[in-house]
């Protein structure tokens, strides 16, 4: 580790994300740069939410866009959980506006998925990429 730098803490989220797209990259090697991680979080003052938002960050949006059309959706959102998720009051609103992102998603056209673990979000992906793309 270079001198100066941070080691910050991987979260559960981090490692389950992480190796969803590992597993993707290998598996589809031609496709590698169409699994992509969308921007949401981090800002913790309220001139970096803000700005965030009139940048476009949209409250509740899918960690993960899969920009591949199949003859029957124009893409695939996930929303990715660790292992251990569960829905407690604290995390209850939060997931809500993640549900209704979707909801609205599928509305549109697209595919979409709240996965718990790196096994399910495998599981969707591989299902969705034997569609015809």
């Amino acid at each position: 580790m270079a001198w100066g730098t941070k080691v910050k803490k991987l979260y559960p989220e981090t490692l389950t994300q992480t190796a969803i797209v590992q597993w993707f990259r290998l598996k589809y090697p031609k496709f590698a740069n169409h699994l992509i991680k969308i921007g949401n979080g981090g800002k913790n003052t309220p001139q970096g939410h803000l700005l965030a938002k009139r940048m476009g960050e949209v409250v509740g949006a899918s960690d993960l866009f899969l920009s591949l059309g199949s003859a029957r959706y124009h893409g695939l959102w996930i929303e990715v959980k660790p292992e251990k998720f569960k829905l407690v009051p604290s995390n209850e609103a939060h997931t809500g506006r993640q549900l209704l992102f979707l909801d609205q998603m599928q509305e549109a056209g697209y595919a979409g998925a709240m996965v718990i673990g790196s096994k399910e979000g495998i599981e969707v992906i591989s299902r969705y990429m034997e569609l015809e793309i």
